[in-house]
């Protein structure tokens, strides 16, 4: 990606963004039959997956149209990732609860097996 956009246009699309912009946008008209548009948008997070799959779209089409923008990609495919992020802070979260939970547990079946 980052070869293509240093070395110049390559003239065409690369298969896997439209692709992805398939499954993401599959994955958005999912949450909205789901939830409903008011619970997806009430959500920060849940609007910026709205917003960065409707840009991914758009940049896909306008580079499959006028394909010297391909490009525009490179720069529309990250924003997506930008979710790990939240997704790194819930699951680290997780599993410190995990950790503490294990350590108490042991620490409560320790302290009972002296206590009989």
């Amino acid at each position: 990606m980052i070869a293509r956009w240093v070395e110049g246009s390559t003239g065409h699309t690369s298969w896997d963004a439209g692709l992805f912009a398939i499954l993401f946008s599959l994955e958005i008209l999912l949450k909205l039959i789901a939830w409903g548009s008011e619970r997806v948008f009430s959500s920060g997070w849940h609007t910026f997956d709205v917003t960065s799959t409707l840009a991914l779209v758009a940049a896909w089409i306008i580079a499959s149209l006028l394909p010297q923008w391909d490009e525009l990609l490179t720069f529309v495919r990250p924003l997506r990732l930008l979710r790990l992020f939240k997704l790194k802070k819930r699951y680290r979260y997780d599993i410190n609860v995990k950790v503490h939970f294990h350590k108490d547990l042991l620490n409560s079946k320790n302290s009972n097996c002296y206590n009989s």
